[in-house]
């Protein structure tokens, strides 16, 4: 019984969990991350409201004053919330609003110093982090703008209350307070652009990564001399197609392939031009075959096709055309005059009949072709 209400109470506050973070993040996963990041950006706002609260309350800054930075604060995170929540912010080429969030704090940060009387000196602290929440995500070119934008306005605000209110804010100080910030926001300004270097960095190093893995993963399945498939990669693909024929009823045949006479040519001719017929049997038939069709290198001489949504006398259109064209080709440059023909077999896979038995009945038909004398096509 209690361990029935313990699950029912997690159930219930896992719920509430949920619906609070709906509410807050909204329902669209792809928006909650740009929202939940801007919430962090945001937060040094309500530590300013805070601030400014408690400096009312100490009398350290005119209370009408006070309540304009406090509401003025607070609705702009209200806005900034709503305009990534409802996606508002996606049809921006910045989706986060990283940039107009930075400059929107900093320019509070200013107002609050020119209002703040006493406790002015706070939002240099605010500044520094409002630069540094830009630090992790803008590019090089705004991180520069911010900057700029921080170190004028700021500097502006401490030049010009030095002069306006000299009591609340000392000269000496105010430009003390100067230095410091010519110096902590190009500081921070220059880790920002150190870490947009290391992220380039790190994306190229992905990209060429990437690309490497994929160049890893073709030379495993293709062989080396004919770029076709290579026999390991044929037989998952066979694996699909029977996958495909026993979901959808979808027709395929195997049809397997021997170059005539091929050790002849090896022992007339050299291995090169050997390869040279290899790699011209792989290029024309891949040229002659429908681009649904699979051609493999099963090993040697021998190629294996896989020819989808077709049966027998379908299949037999393309084949009996690479048969007439090929028997005629120059196959090789070194060896202009020679001529090579093929064999096939050709089978159409039986429902839920084992692929080796099917690949049997295809090496039967090829072998009942170099029975009848070689280049030829046989049924089976």
């Amino acid at each position: 019984m209690s361990q029935t209400l313990a699950s029912a109470s997690s159930t219930h506050f896992a719920d509430d969990a949920g619906f609070f973070t709906r509410a807050l993040l909204g329902a669209n996963p792809l928006y909650r991350k740009l929202v939940w990041r801007s919430a962090i950006g945001l937060a040094p706002y309500g530590v300013s409201v805070l601030l400014v609260v408690y400096a009312m309350a100490r009398g350290l800054c005119e209370t009408r004053q006070g309540w304009f930075l406090c509401v003025g604060m607070l609705a702009t995170v209200i806005a900034f919330h709503l305009a990534l929540r409802s996606g508002w912010s996606q049809r921006f080429k910045d989706p986060g609003l990283s940039l107009a969030g930075v400059l929107t704090g900093m320019s509070w940060t200013v107002l609050a110093y020119l209002f703040s009387g006493a406790a002015h000196a706070t939002q240099l602290l605010f500044l520094g982090l409002t630069m540094g929440m830009g630090v992790f995500n803008l590019n090089a070119r705004h991180l520069r703008l911010t900057c700029l934008y921080g170190v004028t306005t700021m500097g502006a605000a401490i030049i010009a209350m030095t002069q306006i209110a000299p009591d609340q804010y000392p000269p000496k100080i105010g430009y003390y307070y100067l230095a410091l910030l010519v110096i902590c926001l190009p500081t921070l300004m220059a880790v920002g652009m150190q870490r947009v270097k290391l992220t380039h960095k790190l994306n190229r190093q992905k990209s060429e990564l990437t690309e490497a893995l994929t160049r890893l993963k073709e030379i495993s399945i293709r062989d080396e001399l004919t770029g076709l498939y290579n026999r390991g990669h044929m037989i998952e693909l066979m694996k699909h197609a029977v996958a495909r024929q026993q979901r959808t009823g979808e027709k395929f045949s195997f049809v397997m392939f021997d170059l005539d006479y091929f050790k002849r040519v090896n022992d007339t001719h050299g291995h090169g031009v050997g390869d040279d017929v290899l790699r011209s049997f792989a290029s024309m038939a891949t040229g002659i075959l429908r681009k649904s069709d699979v051609l493999a290198r099963w090993g040697g001489e021998e190629f294996v096709a896989v020819c989808p949504q077709t049966d027998d006398p379908h299949a037999m259109v393309g084949i009996e055309r690479l048969l007439r064209e090929w028997s005629h080709a120059e196959v090789s440059a070194q060896a202009p005059q020679l001529r090579v023909s093929f064999s096939a077999g050709i089978t159409t896979y039986l429902a839920d009949e084992a692929i080796e038995t099917a690949l049997g009945r295809a090496d039967q038909a090829l072998y009942e072709a170099k029975a009848k004398g070689r280049n030829c096509i046989v049924r089976l």
